[in-house]
């Protein structure tokens, strides 16, 4: 489905929402350029007159990030394009060739579905790609913004650069994680069965069975004891406590960080202090001092103090920006303020957060963009 796929790629989830019992931020973040999906279900970019900048011509288009966007075009071709339109660089033809003839088409179609999912955006300069090195084996590199490789493809698995590092897992299939430099060179030695990106200066590791933090220097700052966690905003992070006796079972991907998670939420600051205990049975990333909170099967927002602010009553809540959060109640989304009244009414089948006073919703599959007064800057699509 175009729609669900480019759904997907524009959803900015926080690391605990993997766990299934939390919730991040979706946000079409437009830079200079907005996708766009016509009557055909094409997708194009417009500027922000509503002005189509680039035809309507891929099957599948992320948002711009750092003046690339990741597309699929209708001939197959997957890559980067700039603000003209031009392709400055795609999957290599002679690697999916190659791919398909050893994978045979049924097997090749999923693997596709992996490949789409593992290419990057561009982070500080660079996004993450992966090509297929023979023998069943992909393997992940970065480019620059010309569209060479500043780090050769080497890696087994590769998450995107922040705050100048990267997780990657250095051996391909050794199942360790450390920290590469933006030249390729180790900063962190591989000791993690898994590793996230860094936010605030503290990243999330994973080993033997717990999570806790590491600084840029690779030393533990917060102790791997937690059964899980999300990463650092606003100063602080979510944590979770498993129920006692009960085990994280069953997965929604292929990793283990994809475990259905069964416990109780709270936050932590960067001391490791509990500062809200483990009370709510889904937790958010802070976000203009507010974080969405799941009691029972409602979602409602707390402070940084742990006062719930804006009562449990929305069947879905995602994070502020922009002084409103889009939430869910009884199909349909809308949007609340940060004083829980509904500056949007329930009327849309799916909605994204604002952005440079702008907001993606669809309405079946149509697709428009919102001023926050709720008034339409395009669409729906017809």
């Amino acid at each position: 489905m175009k729609r669900s796929a480019v759904a997907l790629s524009l959803a900015i989830i926080g690391l605990v929402a993997m766990t299934g019992a939390s919730i991040g931020q979706k946000t079409v973040n437009p830079g200079t350029l907005l996708p766009f999906m016509d009557s055909q279900g094409s997708w194009g970019f417009m500027d922000k007159s509503g002005k189509t900048v680039i035809p309507a011509s891929f099957y599948e288009a992320r948002p711009f990030r750092e003046g690339f966007a990741l597309v699929l075009d209708q001939e197959g071709a997957t890559g980067y394009v700039d603000e003209r339109g031009a392709f400055i660089w795609t999957v290599p033809k002679d690697s999916l060739d190659k791919a398909l003839a050893d994978y045979g088409l049924a097997a090749f179609e999923e693997e596709l579905d992996t490949l789409q999912g593992d290419l990057g955006d561009f982070h500080e300069g660079l996004a993450r790609v992966k090509v297929y090195s023979g023998a069943f084996q992909w393997r992940c590199g970065f480019i620059d913004r010309t569209g060479k490789f500043a780090i050769k493809p080497q890696f087994g698995k590769a998450r995107d650069f922040s705050e100048g590092l990267a997780p990657v897992e250095i051996a391909p299939q050794s199942g360790r994680y450390g920290y590469i430099r933006k030249d390729g060179t180790v900063a962190i030695k591989p000791e993690y069965e898994n590793a996230y990106p860094f936010s605030e200066g503290l990243a999330v590791v994973y080993h033997e069975e717990f999570y806790g933090f590491i600084d840029k220097s690779g030393k533990t700052v917060i102790d791997l004891k937690f059964d899980r966690v999300g990463s650092f905003s606003e100063g602080l992070a979510a944590f979770g406590v498993r129920d006692p006796g009960k085990k994280a079972t069953g997965f929604y991907g292929g990793s283990l960080d994809n475990l259905i998670f069964s416990g109780k939420w709270g936050y932590i600051d960067k001391s490791g202090n509990v500062v809200s205990a483990a009370q709510f049975d889904g937790a958010g990333d802070f976000a203009e001092g507010l974080a969405a909170v799941k009691k029972g099967a409602l979602w409602g927002y707390i402070d940084q103090k742990g006062k719930l602010v804006i009562e449990a009553q929305f069947d879905s809540a995602d994070s502020f920006s922009e002084g409103l959060a889009a939430v869910k109640k009884g199909g349909k989304w809308g949007y609340v303020d940060k004083i829980g009244r509904m500056a949007i009414g329930f009327q849309y089948d799916d909605a994204y957060g604002f952005s440079d006073g702008l907001a993606q919703v669809w309405t079946g599959d149509k697709m428009g963009y919102i001023f926050p007064t709720g008034k339409y800057f395009w669409g729906p699509s017809k």
